[in-house]
């Protein structure tokens, strides 16, 4: 039996997703979230998020939809609410944790 407080990590090192608009997504990836952008293959934007090389390659077909999470310590989590909140509207926290 696992002990209830073993905490099992998927380090994930690469991660390459479809996008319908490059330019805009490298905009809100440097401009918005202030990523450097990494050298990358033509029709694709790739950016280092801490360990993790997220790469976007652009699609002529659909219009994909993901959702991912950029897991930000315990400890900074009111500083990056401030930080973005400068950025674009946030949704609410509520709740005591």
């Amino acid at each position: 039996m696992r002990n209830s407080k073993t905490v099992d990590f998927i380090m994930i090192e690469e991660l390459e997703i479809t996008c319908p608009d490059i330019e805009q997504t490298v905009r809100f990836y440097t401009e918005v979230l202030e990523l450097i952008r990494q050298p990358s293959q033509a029709g694709k934007a790739a950016f280092q998020v801490g360990d993790t090389r997220l790469i976007f390659q652009k699609t002529e077909t659909g219009r994909p939809c993901y959702h991912f999470a950029i897991d930000i310590p315990h400890n900074k989590l009111l500083e990056a609410f401030r930080w973005i909140g400068k950025k674009m509207p946030v949704l609410p926290v509520t709740g005591t944790n």
